[in-house]
């Protein structure tokens, strides 16, 4: 029997990739909410962390048209809750923007898009996490996958 849905929180400011990143997690047990400014992913995080919850995921897009966003976003995601994995989208990532993001010392994904928008890239991605199709616990991945 599977588990709960994994919750999971998108920051992207553009509508299409939103719907790519959602249309390619469906298989799998995730809910998402959805942000489009840095502000906004803030206070869901903080809301939650208040009710005492979390996101399982965090996946962000570095550049947002409104602050904060990129590296500083980042920081305070992972000041809030250190122990979330969060995938960082870019169109473009610099090497000084990853070295950025990793003097932070905290570690990231990152994928460029929209190359890295497939349905193979998210079922890596979620199995990697450990996050189950639907239908299926983790263990049943796992062994499913192997």
């Amino acid at each position: 029997m599977a588990g709960a849905p994994k919750e999971a929180l998108l920051i992207e400011d553009d509508q299409e990739d939103c719907n790519l990143i959602v249309k390619f997690s469906q298989p799998f047990n995730v809910v998402w909410d959805v942000v489009h400014r840095g502000a906004d992913a803030l206070d869901r995080i903080c809301s939650k962390v208040i009710t005492g919850k979390k996101y399982n995921l965090i996946v962000m897009d570095l550049n947002l048209k409104s602050p904060p966003e990129g590296v500083e976003l980042f920081r305070e995601i992972k000041r809030i809750c250190p122990c979330c994995p969060v995938l960082i989208l870019s169109g473009y990532i610099s090497d000084s923007v990853i070295q950025g993001i990793r003097r932070t010392g905290l570690v990231a994904n990152f994928v460029i898009k929209p190359a890295g928008f497939t349905p193979d890239f998210f079922t890596d991605f979620f199995n990697g996490l450990n996050i189950p199709r639907k239908g299926m616990d983790a263990q049943e991945t796992i062994i499913g996958d192997v």
